[in-house]
């Protein structure tokens, strides 16, 4: 009788074990590539938002601001003569 006993209790414990593991690893979140899409992991919305500002309308601002100062020079020049 005490031998099924602790045959009964180590089949109840690793049930119990494999119980646990199952849901430790369940509850792990994680983020999955998944036809070309990221799917996120489950606590997404505890997560920070990664910001980006917008960047300048027109990537090349300088060089056309040097341009246009160019071009009002040599016009202002073209005027004195």
């Amino acid at each position: 009788m005490k031998i099924e006993k602790r045959a009964y209790r180590k089949w109840l414990y690793s049930i119990m074990g494999a119980a646990f593991l199952l849901g430790a690893l369940s509850s792990v979140g994680c983020t999955v590539h998944s036809n070309g899409m990221t799917i996120p992991s489950p606590d997404w919305l505890n997560q920070r938002v990664q910001y980006m500002p917008a960047g300048p309308q027109y990537p090349h601002s300088q060089e056309r601001a040097m341009m246009d100062a160019a071009k009002a020079e040599k016009q202002s020049h073209q005027q004195q003569y």
